[in-house]
């Protein structure tokens, strides 16, 4: 991780800074001091920016954790969502997913794209046509995948 190597860096500039302080402190001579100050400057100048590098670094790992932590926990709880629902067959070799219980005064329970449920993730089929002999087509907005359903009489 580059922020580790960057803030042992700034240390380690701050440190060779600190040493020259104490060898200018021996000098009296205007023209070593002026140079001193020069070199003591840049090297001043650059943990500052080792640090700056460094910080901004650990904030970039921090935010990666974050997200890392986030999807995490949408894992789990679509884990723990999953069960709440059951593969249906909706047509010869197509599946979709059902809740187990539907919603009260619910008509009838929406279709769950089996891609995207393999993926973790809830999208509702939408209706996008019919077809001869009595199937309607429906197609999930996220993964474009479609299913057919035989329509009942």
């Amino acid at each position: 991780m580059s922020g580790i190597g960057e803030a042992v860096g700034a240390f380690g500039t701050l440190k060779s800074a600190y040493e020259l302080v104490q060898e200018l402190r021996k000098s009296n001579d205007p023209k070593t001091l002026k140079a001193g100050i020069e070199q003591l400057s840049d090297r001043l100048l650059s943990a500052r920016a080792e640090g700056f590098k460094a910080l901004e670094d650990y904030k970039v790992a921090v935010d990666r954790a974050d997200a890392a932590e986030a999807k995490l926990r949408a894992a789990v709880t679509f884990d723990e969502q999953a069960k709440n629902y059951v593969r249906h067959r909706c047509y010869p070799g197509v599946f979709v997913y059902r809740e187990k219980t539907p919603a009260a005064g619910e008509a009838a329970p929406p279709n769950y794209c089996a891609h995207c449920f393999g993926e973790k993730k809830l999208e509702i089929l939408q209706v996008t046509g019919s077809i001869a002999l009595a199937n309607k087509e429906h197609t999930c907005p996220r993964c474009k995948s479609k299913a057919l359903f035989q329509v009942s009489p």
